[in-house]
């Protein structure tokens, strides 16, 4: 366990009060953060959660929220789900490098999203070529949770787990 870390395995799952599973916003293979090539996302300093290795192209909300960050250069969006949890997904390191290409936004900042929407499509031959090939999604505010537990295997989007954070 890293020192920032709130990822534990099932076995270690804290007593809780609630649970929330979250939808993988992308289709692909889930991986532990420390995958990332990022190091700072390694190291947790934009939250605890997974990498994910996109096969698909599309991203869907993980849960209902609203829109609270999209940059113009569409490299990142963050959302605030109605419990307070707060999540950033991000394509690739270094995603300002895309500069919006290939990006199609579905939402604006201030939108109410549901869990499975969609909210952006990406080129991912644009993304392999700019910058890397993965898409973290983080809870930027896992300080307020006991603990979460990553579903490391392949997903669909909007159907299968990402990660399951429990307060």
């Amino acid at each position: 366990m890293h020192l920032f870390s709130k990822m534990v395995d099932a076995a270690d799952v804290p007593l809780h009060q609630h649970a929330l599973t979250l939808l993988s916003p992308v289709t692909g293979r889930v991986l532990p953060i420390e995958s990332a090539v990022d190091p700072l996302c390694r190291e947790r300093l934009f939250g605890d959660g997974v990498v994910i290795e996109p096969s698909g192209f599309q991203l869907f909300s993980p849960l209902d929220a609203v829109v609270t960050a999209r940059p113009v250069s569409g490299e990142i969006i963050k959302l605030r789900g109605k419990n307070g949890l707060q999540l950033a997904i991000q394509l690739g390191m270094n995603g300002q490098n895309l500069m919006g290409l290939g990006i199609k936004h579905r939402v604006t900042l201030g939108d109410k999203v549901k869990a499975g929407q969609l909210i952006l499509e990406f080129d991912r031959i644009a993304m392999r070529q700019l910058v890397s090939d993965q898409v973290v999604f983080t809870l930027l505010n896992s300080d307020k949770v006991l603990a979460m537990q990553g579903h490391y295997f392949s997903v669909m989007a909007a159907r299968d787990p990402a990660f399951t954070v429990y307060w």
